[in-house]
């Protein structure tokens, strides 16, 4: 959720609609839904592209520190 908030998911001129799908990405995830899968299907700027796969990994390695 925190890198959600810092990588602009909630922020919509970060989607080439403009148009947040908040209950979609919240939906992701509860169900601990790999962000690539959450955002992949939005219209957000990064989708499909190896900054969401390289995010994804981060926020990975930082879980496993936990």
């Amino acid at each position: 959720m925190l890198a959600g908030v810092v990588h602009g998911y909630f922020y919509s001129p970060n989607y080439r609609d403009r148009r947040v799908p908040f209950t979609h990405i919240l939906n992701g995830f509860a169900a601990n839904d790999p962000l690539t899968r959450i955002m992949g299907s939005t219209r957000y700027v990064h989708a499909g592209t190896s900054v969401l796969a390289n995010r994804e990994t981060n926020i990975s390695t930082a879980l496993s520190l936990l």
